[in-house]
């Protein structure tokens, strides 16, 4: 079970992703071939399409929070010292906390609205729900990424500013994601330095130890 969970942990938002990218390239298809061959296309494709995207950008959301891959302005706070540099991005990190329990907050209350008034979909019998439902489930998962952010940042504030910062994940286990190329995970490795990994080496040994 325990290596179940670990699986989802890496691969949640990557598999979902992929699975509603998958549905939109099919849709999409369909409705072009039967647009040039039948003369007509499906009523429904068009809405259908639109929710997916909506899916797919709420859970890309939680997945660029899990990878540290949010575009950042640094120009000002890396003139600073390092560590306070780290504290910076702690605070960023509960702001950002604190947003999204906002966001998530408005948008089931969003999604009850929608329930109560049972608002339907325009080209189909189904509630608007299956689409406005993407956004506290979306943003539920950025909620726990940014839990497991600062939870690493606070575990690693010590430690080297590679370590730290993990950015695109390559310390916390994004190299474990099961699509990513090979070729990319040999250019991810390079940004690893030798100090940091020394560090990551020492605290799962640590952990460990701990464990036993």
């Amino acid at each position: 079970m325990k290596k179940v969970l670990k699986w989802l942990d890496l691969n949640a938002e990557v598999l979902l992703c992929g699975l509603f990218f998958a549905a939109i390239l099919i849709v999409i298809t369909v409705q072009i071939v039967m647009r040039n061959i039948v003369g007509h296309g499906l009523n429904w494709a068009e809405e259908v399409t639109r929710y997916l995207h909506v899916w797919v950008t709420y859970i890309g959301l939680s997945y660029a929070t899990r990878m540290n891959s949010h575009i950042q302005i640094d120009v000002f706070r890396q003139r600073l010292p390092e560590k306070v540099q780290k504290v910076i991005m702690v605070i960023i990190q509960l702001i950002l906390l604190a947003l999204f329990v906002a966001l998530f907050v408005g948008s089931l209350q969003v999604c009850i609205k929608v329930a109560t008034l049972n608002n339907r979909a325009e080209s189909m019998n189904v509630s608007q729900n299956w689409m406005y439902i993407s956004a506290p489930l979306g943003l539920g998962f950025c909620i726990i990424r940014l839990f497991q952010t600062l939870r690493w940042k606070v575990k690693t504030f010590n430690k080297s500013w590679e370590l730290f910062e993990d950015k695109e994940g390559v310390y916390s286990g994004a190299l474990e994601t099961f699509c990513y190329p090979e070729y990319v995970v040999e250019e991810l490795k390079e940004t690893q330095t030798e100090r940091a990994l020394k560090e990551l080496e020492e605290m799962n040994a640590k952990k460990k130890g701990g464990n036993k």
